[in-house]
């Protein structure tokens, strides 16, 4: 049974209870006017979800304003938002209410009031936004359930300022599709503005079960903000985390009690909404013990404790054959943090040897216990279970490995490091260790901006878009260190500090970065029995709901033949938005993103299969294979397709698209009286610029390395298979003895033109394909605003064959600040690679908006 375990721990609850009697009632206490405002005294607008508008400036959001409507289109069994925002001119707001009804289809179908959560948007001071945002202010953060805010009357706002209003659908997995209206009521002063909701609900729907690992830890400080220590709360909190299909770190904050904490394991296992938790270990001094396991003498300082690991895995083990269910399937160990920063790089490598193998012997000495025990009757499950215990995936958290020499013997570790340490495929590559291992990554005060971050003051599509990147990369997990320290270090001596308001003040809480180690709030201030979310936290979800997407489109297309994948398709979503890890991309390209999704989902979803399997780009246009369950018809832009071949029950179709000519992807298919399709545009116009123009203009120039160019005919270097008149330039290095080998792209006539009207530029290159070894490689930008230095855009690798750098996205640089491209930089290899001659610029094409 289940205990209340009320934690020694009186006098900090009583400090505690002092620090936060009194909150400061930060939204519409103190307000002050002669008259207050008239429905007519505010403006309403709407904005997208993952738009931050901030509190004190009404002057700086015309280029992202809507019409006062919400328009939200989602899935089964997935939550997404949209904002109304108001906006007192010159009076103060006293109050506001807000009437929800239910929504209806043409046919009848009701989408019930219930389903939509209202969120008053509460807001938190940034004195200093970091350097790369936007200005500082007060800025949205906490979501306040509306009723409770309301209860507390701090519904007003002041003259002069922004209030925002966050409204979420929660569509329920077996919401009938269809499209959805009504209306939602804003009262103020007596009077009410209709804001029309129209709500899409797409064919399709994913389940609570997430797929993607995580472990996002609840830190014993919530106490703090709920005055409340039981382990009651503390599963209030995990659960609130598997709301947001996020794991926990432990189940419970007691983990000494080894029995309890198996239990509470089985409890999460059997919970489908549950994506992890972790198994504790305990420290101990091996140095000098002369203590042997398996063969094998510990020797290291700081070790896991192995009677102890293995009493965990052991009871757990036990507790999952007594309760039914794998124990295993979901764990982790979450490892020493940051071993490398702690220790030093060549302790912690040493470390992690002895801490990797502790953990693989540990495993098998459980498992070999638990095959020896004859009583165990349930040996499918056993069986079960041992698969998953030798694959409990060791976290090892690393900041620096990668620069300081990884080292690739460890046993039995998967490695975690920073999002900005895995921008290259090649980085990706080595972290991995090898092809099938996993990999995970996480993020704690860094990085900042362009990559993916939780700061208050960066987008939340950074948040969001860190799953898509999961999705592309096959990256099996993600940490985050803290989601409730509900402290800030300093003070006297360096005593922590609990702020006596945990919804205003300085959000730089912790380590000095905005928002760090909180992405929770505590909800008791707004009748919640448990924490309230951020809305950095809303969109971290949001974006774990699009990775479910693409995980079962991932699912059909692997089902319909060997080797079938949506990343053909997907790449081409991706790549409007982030490079690597560096995100690029606006609010209204996300949705137009988003949508493109939504569409392919909804094709492979339908019972036709349809899926997008290949995908190859050429010189202004692009080949695509589709394929479709037998008795359907694929059509593109209209007209039905017809060159097929049948494969996999089904049929594959093949076309080419001319981009050149203004053709866009327009695919559909009719299904049981309704269509389906999607619509993309891989470019409205495109210029193709040819190896003969590059030599023409003199565009390839030498930087450190010396380079010539020589025009060769490419049917010379690759064959039959390109026309005879083709020309290609082969790309002569001199040794590369003082730094690696490069070249400059100088072209003012394209390159600058790139920030006016430009959407994709595309460079191709060729090697001969007897040429196995890949060439490392990168692209860098010199932009406007600082010429002379150069910016890293992408690390790629010139391979065997036809390779493709792309710079995607244009619209989506912040060019105010950047200007314009004036240079390209490609460097090759490394400093003391010999000449080389292997290498052919094929051409550059430039896609426009």
């Amino acid at each position: 049974m289940k205990k209340t375990r009320r934690l020694q721990r009186a006098a900090a609850l009583s400090c505690a209870m002092l620090c936060t009697a009194a909150f400061v009632g930060s939204i519409g206490k103190g307000l002050t006017a002669l008259a207050y405002a008239s429905i007519s005294d505010v403006e309403f607008w709407g904005a997208y979800s993952s738009e931050k508008v901030i509190k004190d400036n009404t002057t700086m959001y015309d280029d992202i304003k809507q019409d006062a409507k919400i328009d939200v289109t989602a899935i089964g069994g997935e939550e997404e938002a949209a904002q109304i925002i108001m906006t007192a001119k010159n009076k103060a707001v006293k109050e506001y209410d807000v009437v929800l009804s239910d929504l209806k289809t043409a046919s009848g179908e009701t989408f019930k009031k219930e389903n939509i959560k209202v969120y008053h948007e509460l807001y938190i001071q940034l004195g200093t936004a970091s350097e790369y945002y936007r200005t500082a202010g007060y800025y949205p953060d906490a979501l306040a359930p509306f009723e409770g805010v309301k209860k507390r009357k701090e519904t007003g706002f002041n003259a002069n300022t922004n209030q925002g209003l966050y409204v979420s659908f929660d569509v329920p997995e077996t919401q009938q599709a269809g499209l959805y209206t009504g209306t939602m009521q804003i009262v103020i002063a007596g009077e009410s503005k209709n804001i029309p909701i129209t709500l899409e609900v797409a064919n399709g729907s994913i389940g609570v079960e997430t797929h993607a690992a995580s472990s996002f830890l609840n830190e014993w400080y919530f106490y703090r903000g709920e005055l409340d220590t039981t382990e009651e709360m503390y599963e209030k909190y995990n659960q609130a985390l598997f709301n947001y299909r996020l794991g926990c770190n432990n189940v419970i904050v007691d983990s000494e009690d080894v029995e309890f904490y198996a239990e509470t394991v089985c409890r999460y296992a059997k919970q489908p909404e549950c994506p992890g938790y972790n198994i504790p270990w305990d420290s101990k001094n091996y140095k000098n013990s002369g203590y042997v396991l398996n063969g094998r003498q510990l020797n290291f300082q700081h070790s896991y404790d192995v009677d102890k690991l293995q009493l965990y895995l052991r009871t757990i083990a036990y507790k999952g054959l007594e309760e039914n269910v794998d124990p295993f399937k979901k764990a982790f160990i979450y490892g020493w943090d940051e071993p490398d920063l702690g220790f030093g790089v060549e302790t912690a490598k040493v470390a992690v040897k002895e801490w990797s193998y502790i953990v693989k012997q540990c495993k098998i000495i459980v498992a070999d216990e638990l095959r020896a025990d004859a009583s165990i009757q349930n040996q499918e499950l056993l069986e079960e279970m041992l698969v998953s215990l030798e694959n409990v995936p060791h976290l090892v958290l690393s900041s620096t490995f990668l620069n300081n020499g990884l080292d690739l013997s460890v046993e039995d570790a998967v490695y975690c490091p920073e999002f900005q340490h895995l921008q290259s495929e090649g980085a990706r590559d080595t972290y991995r260790l090898e092809e099938d291992n996993d990999l995970w990554w996480y993020d704690c005060v860094n990085p900042d901006y362009p990559y993916p971050t939780y700061h208050i003051d960066d987008t939340v599509l950074s948040a969001r878009l860190e799953s898509w990147m999961k999705a592309d990369y096959n990256i099996q997990g993600n940490l985050y260190w803290s989601t409730c320290l509900y402290s800030e270090p300093g003070g006297l001596d360096g005593l922590v500090i609990y702020p006596e308001d945990f919804y205003s003040g300085n959000a730089a809480r912790s380590l000095g970065t905005n928002g760090e180690g909180f992405l929770f709030y505590p909800g008791k201030k707004y009748g919640v029995d448990g924490p309230i979310p951020s809305l950095r936290l809303e969109h971290i979800r949001d974006g774990l709901e699009e990775y479910e997407m693409i995980y079962k489109m991932a699912e059909i297309y692997g089902s319909k033949g060997e080797g079938y994948s949506e990343d053909a398709i997907m790449r081409y979503i991706y790549d409007t938005m982030y490079s690597g890890t560096k995100i690029s991309t606006t609010s209204e390209n996300f949705e137009l993103q988003r949508a493109r999704l939504i569409d392919l989902f909804e094709l492979a979803c339908s019972d036709a299969n349809v899926c997008i399997t290949s995908v190859k780009e050429g010189a202004g246009g692009y080949d695509f294979e589709v394929y479709a369950n037998e008795g359907y018809t694929v059509k593109q832009a209209g007209t039905a397709l017809t060159t097929k071949r049948d494969v996999n029950g089904g049929s594959l179709y093949s076309f080419t698209l001319n981009v050149a000519d203004g053709q866009e992807l327009d695919l559909s298919v009719d299904v049981n009286g309704k269509t389906y399709g999607v619509k993309m545009s891989f470019g409205s116009s495109s210029t193709n610029y040819t190896a003969e123009y590059f030599k023409t203009n003199n565009v390839i120039q030498t930087r450190r390395v010396e380079v010539t160019t020589e025009l060769v005919n490419a049917v010379n270097v690759i064959g039959g298979e390109v026309s005879t008149e083709e020309k290609w330039l082969k790309l002569s290095f001199a040794e590369a003895t003082s730094a690696a080998q490069d070249f400059l792209i100088v072209d003012d006539k394209v390159l600058k033109n790139l920030s006016v009207d430009g959407d994709k530029l595309v460079i191709r290159f060729f090697r001969p394909r007897h040429l196995q070894e890949p060439i490392k490689a990168s692209l860098l930008i010199e932009y406007g605003n600082s010429l002379g230095s150069y910016t890293k855009y992408a690390d790629f690798e010139i391979k065997a064959g036809y390779t493709v750098v792309s710079i995607n996205n244009l619209g989506g640089f912040r060019w105010s600040d950047l200007k314009y491209i004036n240079k390209l930089r490609v460097t090759l290899g490394q400093k003391g690679d010999e000449a080389r001659t292997d290498v052919y610029f094929v051409d550059m094409s430039v896609y426009k908006k």
